[in-house]
């Protein structure tokens, strides 16, 4: 299976303005699209963490360790975020 495009959380401020963490995954971002030849896409991932977190706490052992770590599960919540953009 071939990676087809790469989707990038993107540090945005509460407020919706961008920091120095976005500025930061701006620079990764078109590093990696002049040695990569695939889309790349950068979401907002305001309140992810926190998100995964209320959801880890409902999950049952089971689901969690689907997931490993609320990080990843919040890595599964940006993902979804750009898939219902699209």
């Amino acid at each position: 299976m071939d990676v087809q495009e790469i989707v990038l959380g993107m540090p945005l401020n509460m407020n919706g303005t961008r920091g120095d963490s976005v500025l930061r995954m701006e620079q990764l971002m078109e590093t990696l699209r002049e040695s990569l030849d695939i889309p790349l896409h950068g979401i907002d991932e305001r309140l992810s963490t926190v998100e995964a977190m209320e959801y880890w706490g409902n999950m049952g052992l089971k689901q969690q360790r689907k997931y490993r770590s609320a990080d990843s599960l919040a890595a599964a919540l940006i993902l979804e975020r750009y898939l219902k953009e699209t």
